[in-house]
Protein backbone atom coordinates (compact mmCIF):
# COMPACT_ATOMS: atom_id res chain seq x y z
CA UNK A 1 0.00 0.00 0.00
CA UNK A 2 0.93 3.86 -0.82
CA UNK A 3 -0.21 6.68 0.13
CA UNK A 4 -1.74 8.90 -2.84
CA UNK A 5 0.19 11.37 -4.78
CA UNK A 6 -1.98 15.10 -5.07
CA UNK A 7 -2.49 14.04 -8.85
CA UNK A 8 -4.11 10.73 -8.19
CA UNK A 9 -6.37 12.32 -5.19
CA UNK A 10 -7.29 15.17 -7.80
CA UNK A 11 -7.52 12.03 -10.83
CA UNK A 12 -10.13 10.22 -8.19
CA UNK A 13 -11.82 12.88 -7.02
CA UNK A 14 -12.78 14.06 -10.81
CA UNK A 15 -13.89 10.60 -11.23
CA UNK A 16 -16.16 10.41 -8.36
CA UNK A 17 -17.71 13.90 -9.45
CA UNK A 18 -18.49 12.72 -12.60
CA UNK A 19 -20.02 10.10 -11.83
CA UNK A 20 -22.53 11.15 -9.40
CA UNK A 21 -23.66 13.72 -12.26
CA UNK A 22 -24.42 11.00 -14.33
CA UNK A 23 -25.47 8.21 -11.46
CA UNK A 24 -27.99 10.51 -9.20
CA UNK A 25 -30.97 9.16 -10.51
CA UNK A 26 -30.33 5.54 -9.72
CA UNK A 27 -27.86 6.25 -6.35
CA UNK A 28 -29.72 7.22 -3.36
CA UNK A 29 -27.38 10.34 -2.91
CA UNK A 30 -27.85 14.10 -4.10
CA UNK A 31 -27.39 17.19 -2.34
CA UNK A 32 -26.97 17.17 1.46
CA UNK A 33 -29.91 16.04 3.51
CA UNK A 34 -32.02 18.72 5.28
CA UNK A 35 -31.58 18.36 8.78
CA UNK A 36 -35.06 15.89 10.63
CA UNK A 37 -36.10 16.65 14.01
CA UNK A 38 -38.28 15.50 16.28
CA UNK A 39 -39.90 18.64 17.45
CA UNK A 40 -39.28 21.41 19.81
CA UNK A 41 -38.81 19.53 23.04
CA UNK A 42 -38.36 15.51 23.47
CA UNK A 43 -38.36 13.76 27.32
CA UNK A 44 -38.45 17.82 28.60
CA UNK A 45 -35.28 18.91 26.70
CA UNK A 46 -35.61 21.63 24.35
CA UNK A 47 -34.42 21.76 20.90
CA UNK A 48 -30.64 23.93 21.58
CA UNK A 49 -29.03 23.92 18.50
CA UNK A 50 -29.92 23.67 15.17
CA UNK A 51 -27.21 22.67 12.47
CA UNK A 52 -26.64 21.32 9.15
CA UNK A 53 -28.07 17.49 9.16
CA UNK A 54 -27.79 17.52 13.24
CA UNK A 55 -30.65 18.86 15.64
CA UNK A 56 -29.37 18.99 19.47
CA UNK A 57 -31.58 18.60 22.47
CA UNK A 58 -30.49 19.75 25.60
CA UNK A 59 -27.15 20.65 26.86
CA UNK A 60 -24.15 19.06 28.32
CA UNK A 61 -21.65 20.10 31.57
CA UNK A 62 -18.26 19.06 30.81
CA UNK A 63 -17.40 20.06 34.62
CA UNK A 64 -14.35 21.92 35.53
CA UNK A 65 -10.88 20.56 34.58
CA UNK A 66 -12.90 18.24 31.49
CA UNK A 67 -10.80 19.19 28.28
CA UNK A 68 -12.85 16.12 26.37
CA UNK A 69 -15.95 18.04 26.16
CA UNK A 70 -19.60 16.25 26.34
CA UNK A 71 -22.22 15.17 24.18
CA UNK A 72 -25.57 16.84 24.75
CA UNK A 73 -28.12 13.87 25.86
CA UNK A 74 -29.71 13.77 23.12
CA UNK A 75 -28.64 14.50 18.95
CA UNK A 76 -30.64 13.55 15.77
CA UNK A 77 -28.34 13.42 12.63
CA UNK A 78 -29.33 13.26 9.21
CA UNK A 79 -27.25 11.34 6.39
CA UNK A 80 -27.94 9.63 3.58
CA UNK A 81 -28.90 5.74 2.85
CA UNK A 82 -25.74 6.29 0.66
CA UNK A 83 -23.64 7.26 3.73
CA UNK A 84 -24.81 4.32 5.46
CA UNK A 85 -27.53 1.51 5.67
CA UNK A 86 -27.54 -1.75 7.73
CA UNK A 87 -25.71 -3.64 4.71
CA UNK A 88 -22.78 -1.49 4.47
CA UNK A 89 -22.73 -2.03 8.78
CA UNK A 90 -20.36 -4.47 10.46
CA UNK A 91 -21.51 -6.09 13.69
CA UNK A 92 -25.12 -5.20 13.27
CA UNK A 93 -27.90 -7.79 15.09
CA UNK A 94 -30.50 -9.11 12.67
CA UNK A 95 -33.06 -9.37 15.60
CA UNK A 96 -32.42 -5.29 16.32
CA UNK A 97 -34.14 -4.83 12.03
CA UNK A 98 -37.73 -3.97 12.29
CA UNK A 99 -40.11 -2.60 9.76
CA UNK A 100 -41.40 0.54 10.81
CA UNK A 101 -45.28 1.57 10.28
CA UNK A 102 -45.16 3.12 6.61
CA UNK A 103 -42.42 0.54 5.83
CA UNK A 104 -38.99 2.56 6.94
CA UNK A 105 -36.17 0.33 8.52
CA UNK A 106 -35.50 1.05 12.07
CA UNK A 107 -32.40 -0.29 13.80
CA UNK A 108 -32.36 -0.96 17.61
CA UNK A 109 -29.40 -0.73 19.59
CA UNK A 110 -30.56 0.52 22.72
CA UNK A 111 -29.75 4.32 23.24
CA UNK A 112 -28.82 4.47 19.70
CA UNK A 113 -31.47 3.80 17.25
CA UNK A 114 -31.18 4.32 13.48
CA UNK A 115 -34.06 4.96 10.67
CA UNK A 116 -33.45 3.96 6.59
CA UNK A 117 -36.43 5.61 5.23
CA UNK A 118 -36.49 7.15 1.74
CA UNK A 119 -33.37 8.29 0.61
CA UNK A 120 -32.22 9.51 4.64
CA UNK A 121 -30.93 7.76 7.08
CA UNK A 122 -31.57 9.10 10.80
CA UNK A 123 -29.22 8.06 13.28
CA UNK A 124 -30.62 9.14 17.35
CA UNK A 125 -27.64 8.87 20.05
CA UNK A 126 -29.17 9.51 23.62
CA UNK A 127 -28.78 9.13 26.91
CA UNK A 128 -31.22 6.40 27.80
CA UNK A 129 -32.91 3.83 25.11
CA UNK A 130 -36.83 5.35 26.33
CA UNK A 131 -35.47 8.79 25.20
CA UNK A 132 -33.90 7.83 22.06
CA UNK A 133 -37.45 5.52 21.35
CA UNK A 134 -39.65 8.90 22.16
CA UNK A 135 -37.21 11.02 19.61
CA UNK A 136 -37.72 8.25 16.83
CA UNK A 137 -41.64 8.46 17.20
CA UNK A 138 -41.53 12.59 16.49
CA UNK A 139 -39.68 12.09 13.78
CA UNK A 140 -39.85 14.64 11.03
CA UNK A 141 -38.68 17.09 8.22
CA UNK A 142 -37.41 20.61 10.17
CA UNK A 143 -40.05 22.10 7.84
CA UNK A 144 -42.64 20.00 9.26
CA UNK A 145 -44.85 20.89 12.64
CA UNK A 146 -46.17 17.20 13.61
CA UNK A 147 -45.33 14.19 13.66
CA UNK A 148 -45.05 11.75 11.00
CA UNK A 149 -46.82 8.71 12.15
CA UNK A 150 -45.26 6.88 9.33
CA UNK A 151 -42.45 6.73 7.03
CA UNK A 152 -42.03 5.17 3.79
CA UNK A 153 -39.39 2.29 2.61
CA UNK A 154 -36.15 3.47 2.36
CA UNK A 155 -34.10 4.09 -0.82
CA UNK A 156 -30.52 2.36 -1.04
CA UNK A 157 -28.20 2.46 -3.78
CA UNK A 158 -27.87 0.29 -6.85
CA UNK A 159 -24.87 -1.40 -4.86
CA UNK A 160 -26.90 -2.30 -1.96
CA UNK A 161 -29.79 -3.68 -3.53
CA UNK A 162 -27.30 -5.94 -5.89
CA UNK A 163 -25.66 -6.87 -2.55
CA UNK A 164 -29.42 -8.08 -1.37
CA UNK A 165 -30.30 -9.37 -4.43
CA UNK A 166 -27.04 -12.03 -4.50
CA UNK A 167 -27.80 -13.61 -1.05
CA UNK A 168 -31.65 -13.50 -1.57
CA UNK A 169 -30.93 -15.55 -5.03
CA UNK A 170 -28.34 -17.94 -3.45
CA UNK A 171 -29.96 -18.62 -0.70
CA UNK A 172 -32.87 -19.74 -2.80
CA UNK A 173 -30.35 -22.06 -3.65
CA UNK A 174 -28.65 -23.35 -0.33
CA UNK A 175 -31.41 -22.71 2.29
CA UNK A 176 -29.20 -22.95 4.76
CA UNK A 177 -27.60 -19.53 5.99
CA UNK A 178 -24.61 -21.36 6.61
CA UNK A 179 -24.20 -22.62 2.80
CA UNK A 180 -24.99 -19.94 1.65
CA UNK A 181 -22.41 -17.96 3.45
CA UNK A 182 -20.22 -20.84 1.99
CA UNK A 183 -21.14 -20.34 -1.43
CA UNK A 184 -20.40 -16.83 -1.20
CA UNK A 185 -17.87 -16.07 0.72
CA UNK A 186 -19.47 -14.29 3.54
CA UNK A 187 -20.19 -14.55 7.85
CA UNK A 188 -23.09 -16.11 8.88
CA UNK A 189 -23.98 -13.08 10.48
CA UNK A 190 -23.75 -10.75 7.32
CA UNK A 191 -26.03 -13.45 5.40
CA UNK A 192 -28.62 -12.99 8.02
CA UNK A 193 -28.63 -9.49 8.40
CA UNK A 194 -29.14 -9.44 4.54
CA UNK A 195 -31.72 -11.75 4.77
CA UNK A 196 -33.56 -9.66 7.70
CA UNK A 197 -33.07 -6.43 5.24
CA UNK A 198 -34.52 -8.34 1.86
CA UNK A 199 -37.96 -9.45 4.44
CA UNK A 200 -38.04 -5.97 5.41
CA UNK A 201 -37.99 -4.11 2.81
CA UNK A 202 -41.44 -3.90 -0.06
CA UNK A 203 -41.51 -7.35 -2.33
CA UNK A 204 -40.94 -4.97 -5.37
CA UNK A 205 -37.86 -3.24 -3.88
CA UNK A 206 -35.69 -5.71 -5.30
CA UNK A 207 -37.52 -6.48 -8.98
CA UNK A 208 -35.46 -6.19 -11.70
CA UNK A 209 -32.64 -5.63 -9.62
CA UNK A 210 -29.67 -8.54 -11.18
CA UNK A 211 -27.23 -10.26 -9.08
CA UNK A 212 -23.68 -8.56 -9.49
CA UNK A 213 -21.45 -9.90 -12.23
CA UNK A 214 -18.50 -9.51 -9.86
CA UNK A 215 -18.30 -11.79 -7.07
CA UNK A 216 -18.93 -11.09 -3.78
CA UNK A 217 -15.22 -11.98 -2.65
CA UNK A 218 -14.01 -8.80 -5.57
CA UNK A 219 -16.72 -6.80 -3.91
CA UNK A 220 -14.86 -6.98 -0.46
CA UNK A 221 -11.76 -6.29 -2.08
CA UNK A 222 -12.93 -2.88 -3.74
CA UNK A 223 -14.76 -1.79 -0.59
CA UNK A 224 -12.05 -2.86 1.61
CA UNK A 225 -9.82 -0.52 -0.98
CA UNK A 226 -12.31 2.13 -0.77
CA UNK A 227 -12.42 2.35 2.61
CA UNK A 228 -8.76 3.03 2.59
CA UNK A 229 -8.62 5.28 0.13
CA UNK A 230 -11.42 7.43 2.21
CA UNK A 231 -10.85 7.03 5.42
CA UNK A 232 -6.89 7.39 4.71
CA UNK A 233 -5.84 8.26 1.76
CA UNK A 234 -4.34 5.24 0.54
CA UNK A 235 -4.48 2.82 -2.68
CA UNK A 236 -3.78 -0.78 -3.10
CA UNK A 237 -0.43 -1.29 -4.98
CA UNK A 238 -0.25 -1.72 -8.67
CA UNK A 239 -3.65 0.28 -8.24
CA UNK A 240 -3.79 3.40 -11.12
CA UNK A 241 -6.10 6.04 -10.15
CA UNK A 242 -8.24 4.97 -12.74
CA UNK A 243 -9.21 1.81 -11.47
CA UNK A 244 -9.53 2.70 -7.81
CA UNK A 245 -12.03 5.55 -8.96
CA UNK A 246 -14.08 2.43 -10.78
CA UNK A 247 -13.51 0.59 -8.20
CA UNK A 248 -15.16 3.27 -5.29
CA UNK A 249 -17.58 3.69 -7.91
CA UNK A 250 -18.61 0.04 -7.88
CA UNK A 251 -19.40 0.18 -4.02
CA UNK A 252 -21.06 3.27 -3.63
CA UNK A 253 -23.23 3.09 -0.64
CA UNK A 254 -21.12 -0.19 1.32
CA UNK A 255 -18.14 1.70 2.16
CA UNK A 256 -19.46 4.33 4.23
CA UNK A 257 -19.95 6.79 2.14
CA UNK A 258 -21.33 8.13 -1.01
Amino acid sequence: MRRVSLWILLAVVAALVVLRGTDAATAAEGPAPAAWWAGPTVGGLPFTEPQAGLAVYGDCDPGPGDEGGCFPPLQIQTQTTCGENPVALDGVDPRGLHRLPGGAIGTDRGAEQSVNTGRRTLKIYADARALALEARRGLRPRTQATATSTLPPPVFPRAVLGELRRVQAQHRRTPTVAATGRALGLSKATVRVRLRVVALLPGKALRGVAVPRISAREVARRRQAALGFVADGIRPDGVDARTLGRWVRSVRGLAGGC
